[in-house]
């Protein structure tokens, strides 16, 4: 509260964290550029289907309207879904996307914003380029190297665009969900090629059972998510080529 007020930090600690946040200002602007956003005049902040009254919006596109036939376990039907929200910062071509991160080094889950709003993008039918790049700048451990702090996909047409939105929809409104399965799983099984069942098996329960790690799905909607049992490894398996097969570059290293 004191921070918010412009109270705290005083004295020695109020320097230490200047020169802590200029020399993270610094290194961001320096990675950026070595990833090709030199500049940030002509970029974006896009609106999907409206945005809010304090919100800074320079574009608005409908609502994404997205039919995914869901039938519920009381009998009710979800015939289609309109999707709202905002994409950017992107760059005035739709080939960039950037962020600023708060840890040491970039890791999958800093980029999966940049490409589901490429695939938004896409499926709201913008003219997309071969190429988009997602950009996470601020990591110390990233320091000058592209390939640490950028990650690029070729985003799908429009129709694939859908669809893929489609099926991620349909998956979420499921009554399936209940699982254990954290992005930090699905990287291992990724990069590291993991097929067999009892390989799968063994990266969930070391992620779900290690008290003193931390994961993504630690800070989600979900209150206690490790109470759920590990995800089977076949069904892992084709959530991971489903759901991440698309953007499987953001796992690159």
């Amino acid at each position: 509260r004191r921070e918010l007020e412009g109270a705290a930090p005083t004295g020695t600690f109020a320097q230490a964290a200047h020169d802590r946040d200029l020399a993270k200002l610094g290194l961001g602007l320096r990675q950026a550029a070595l990833a090709g956003a030199v500049s940030l005049d002509g970029w974006q902040q896009i609106a999907i289907g409206g945005a809010g009254q304090f919100m800074e919006i320079e574009r608005t596109l409908p609502p994404l309207i997205l039919e995914v036939d869901v039938r519920r376990p009381d009998g009710t039907a979800i015939r289609t879904v309109a999707l709202r929200g905002t994409v950017g910062p992107v760059s005035p071509g739709f080939d960039r996307w950037i962020r600023c991160i708060a840890g040491g080094e970039a890791k999958p889950h800093d980029f999966l914003d940049g490409f589901l709003g490429a695939i938004v993008l896409a499926a709201a039918g913008q003219t997309m380029p071969a190429r988009f790049t997602a950009i996470a700048v601020g990591g110390e451990k990233d320091g000058d190297n592209p390939k640490k702090f950028s990650r690029s996909f070729r985003p799908p047409a429009r129709a694939g665009a859908r669809d893929y939105l489609a099926m991620l929809a349909k998956d979420l409104l499921s009554d399936e969900n209940d699982y254990f399965l954290p992005i930090e799983a699905v990287r291992e099984i990724v990069t590291d090629d993991v097929r067999k069942d009892r390989a799968i098996k063994e990266v969930i329960d070391k992620i779900r059972d290690n008290e003193f790690g931390r994961c993504r799905s630690d800070y989600g909607p979900v209150a206690d998510p490790r109470s759920f049992a590990p995800c089977a490894p076949d069904r892992a398996r084709k959530i991971v080529e489903r759901r991440f097969g698309l953007i499987r570059a953001i796992f690159d290293k």
